[in-house]
């Protein structure tokens, strides 16, 4: 009976597979990314990135996660919460007034290696530079305008000019004769 016994537990360790490799706590975290202008600012010049997490999220295992889903170096985490505020919701008329709290917020402030970078604002700085090459060819084709421009804009003025001349005082009635 002893060796069945030893046989079936034999069986169950070698059916457990063996666990993969992977970064501290890998993907057990859903990282949402900020959009934000500050978060736009900060990306840009201190190559740090703000994304929301989960409450019970520490240091070690954003810095884990962004790792492993990104494939990226982190230098450094910073942990903020931002507690909840009271909201009044009145509802038509003024009948009826709820009292509520907004949602708490975890942000994390992640910063990478001087030489990675995350695709969060890839879109934006396409959108920026599609924007100034549009930019750029507008002058050009205004500078080619400018002098017919130019003399459009005198002949305006001296017209205005001419009219004022033409035009009647305004009479001022809150003045006595």
């Amino acid at each position: 009976m002893k060796p069945a016994t030893t046989k079936q537990t034999d069986v169950k360790q070698q059916a457990k597979p063996a666990p993969a490799r992977m970064s501290y706590f890998g993907n057990n975290i859903t990282l949402e990314p900020v959009m934000s202008e500050k978060a736009y600012n900060l990306s840009e010049q201190l190559n740090t990135y703000v994304f929301k997490v989960p409450a019970n999220a520490n240091k070690q295992t954003v810095a884990g996660s962004v790792a492993y889903q990104y494939q990226v170096k982190v230098r450094g985490v910073r942990l903020t919460k931002t507690a909840a505020k009271s909201k009044r919701l009145v509802t038509r008329r003024g009948r009826n007034v709820y009292r509520g709290q907004s949602t708490k917020v975890h942000k994390a402030y992640v910063t990478l290696e001087p030489d990675n970078q995350l695709p969060i604002f890839a879109a934006l700085k396409e959108q920026e530079q599609k924007a100034a090459a549009t930019s750029k060819a507008e002058t050009k084709t205004k500078k080619a305008e400018t002098p017919t421009d130019t003399k459009v804009v005198a002949e305006t003025k001296q017209k205005k000019a001419a009219d004022e001349k033409q035009s009647k005082p305004r009479r001022q009635f809150w003045r006595s004769k």
